[in-house]
């Protein structure tokens, strides 16, 4: 988004409403929320071997670390128990 407007990520983020573990990683300085941003990064770009490690770290198979299981890190009914899941690893 910072490419696209032309001014750094930070003013970007100052700019915008979202929650302070969102605006953490999306700033580098990482976070809970950094393996989920991290596979969301290795898939986009289609590094497959970079999604591996986030993958593992959040207990998602490789072939079901799809934008749904990702999504439902963030929104799905089962958020709060992931996220205990996250925060143990």
């Amino acid at each position: 988004m910072d490419a696209i407007l032309e001014i750094p990520m930070t003013e970007v983020l100052e700019k915008i409403a979202l929650d302070q573990e969102t605006k953490s990683v999306l700033s580098g300085a990482g976070g809970r929320l950094e393996p989920i941003y991290n596979l969301m990064l290795a898939q986009e770009s289609g590094d497959w071997g970079k999604a591996k490690a986030p993958a593992a770290h959040l207990h998602i198979v490789e072939s079901e670390a799809g934008e749904d299981v990702v999504a439902g890190y963030a929104v799905g009914p089962q958020r709060q128990q992931r996220e205990q899941e996250v925060m143990r690893c």
